[in-house]
């Protein structure tokens, strides 16, 4: 009987050892595809930017940019409330934005409304910079329209930096 138990653990342990070489084998040959496994290749058209740099900046002294009726926005609604815009327009055909100390400004490219006035879609343009305003608007007082949205960068290089806003809209 002593020998048959002998025999049993033999048994058992060589197959314990077999599965855990199958798993073994089973966990390298998964390890070894996901590791192989990447996207195609990309063209030479693709520049690939790790840790695109764009930094928006507050845009000071901008009544001097910026006469009568405009849109200006900020990150939030407190930095609104102290004047520190990182998006300005005119109501019309121009903006500004300040990206890394440079102020920008940008072409009118599209104007959509949506929804009996209350979403908004501006986008807006130069040599450097496509810039995409998605706004809603969430309130009005006298001749001005509050708006919560989103603001979106992208360089011709192809970095890209979104933002949501704070601002209003008027005269």
């Amino acid at each position: 009987m002593g020998q048959q138990k002998t025999e049993l653990n033999n048994i058992q342990n060589h197959t314990e050892t077999k599965i855990n070489c199958s798993i073994k084998r089973t966990l390298f040959i998964l390890c070894f595809i996901f590791i192989n496994c990447k996207d195609s290749p990309k063209s030479n058209n693709t520049i690939n930017h790790k840790n695109p740099k764009i930094e928006l900046q507050l845009i000071k002294n901008w009544r001097n940019q910026i006469e009568d009726c405009s849109c200006y926005f900020s990150q939030n609604k407190k930095e609104f409330a102290h004047n520190k815009f990182i998006y300005l327009d005119n109501y019309g055909d121009v903006a500004f934005i300040k990206v890394n100390g440079q102020l920008e400004k940008l072409r009118l490219n599209k104007y959509d409304t949506l929804s009996s006035f209350k979403q908004i879609l501006k986008e807006w343009s130069n040599t450097k910079f496509n810039v995409k305003l998605q706004l809603h608007q969430i309130d009005n007082l006298d001749e001005t329209w509050q708006y919560k949205g989103v603001l979106t960068v992208k360089t011709n290089k192809g970095e890209t930096i979104t933002q949501k806003i704070y601002g209003e809209c008027g005269c």
